[in-house]
């Protein structure tokens, strides 16, 4: 996909030019209006790498980054009915969060009732673990909400965009996988001190036949949303 960053603060926009740099990739600015808007509510690493995920997978098409002030699944319906009644017409939303450390359950009926709260109708039409796909409507509009939960396992403890980074490393040999850190966030930060690994580790996602894998469920959304406004 081509990008649209034109919504974004500068330093943000920065951040995602370093990162096509570190990987050897060009930065296509996208054309005219996005046909799909991704909306991240976390930290600016879920920007890094699905920036490199979402060019990596399409390139018909433009996704709109936008980064609100309110984060958190309880926000979700808020951030997208401020969208909706500020005009975009765009038909497919891609939201992308952290786990954290709720359970999932808990996760999604804070979502479904963040959504519910703004006024937006919503229906399961697909799913799976750490993702759904919503058909949505809100003041008479009618338009799709992917929802994708960073994390990886089922075990107890913090899931967040780093569970993909480090698992990257890992099965790319760039890390080890013993390590007396056990929370990914803090893992990788360990990972990245050395400037030249967390530099590759974003380059192989753009190249590695594991990306697919490690990123299932951001893969498994992307796709349902790109044949939605085929």
């Amino acid at each position: 996909m081509n990008l649209d960053t034109s919504s974004l603060d500068a330093r943000l926009e920065a951040e995602i030019l370093k990162v096509f740099k570190w990987a050897n990739a060009k930065f296509v600015r996208g054309k005219g209006a996005p046909h799909l808007l991704v909306v991240f509510l976390d930290g600016s690493e879920d920007i890094r790498a699905v920036v490199l995920f979402l060019h990596k997978m399409d390139g018909k098409h433009t996704a709109g980054i936008l980064k609100p002030e309110s984060l958190g699944p309880d926000n979700v319906g808020k951030n997208l009915s401020t969208y909706l009644q500020a005009g975009f017409k765009q038909t497919a939303y891609l939201v992308i969060l952290d786990q954290e450390t709720l359970e999932l359950e808990e996760l999604w009926s804070r979502i479904e009732n963040s959504l519910a709260k703004h006024g937006i109708k919503h229906s399961i039409e697909r799913s799976d673990g750490r993702w759904r796909l919503y058909t949505c409507s809100h003041g008479g509009r009618m338009l799709w909400v992917g929802v994708v939960v960073n994390g990886l396992g089922q075990q107890s403890g913090k899931h967040t965009i780093e569970d993909h980074l480090v698992e990257l490393a890992v099965v790319e040999k760039l890390a080890n996988e013993s390590s007396t850190v056990n929370d990914s966030k803090n893992k990788w930060l360990e990972i990245s001190k050395d400037e030249k690994i967390r530099r590759e580790v974003y380059k192989r996602i753009l190249y590695s036949e594991y990306v697919t894998r490690v990123f299932e469920q951001h893969v498994s959304v992307i796709k349902e949303l790109i044949e939605k406004v085929e």
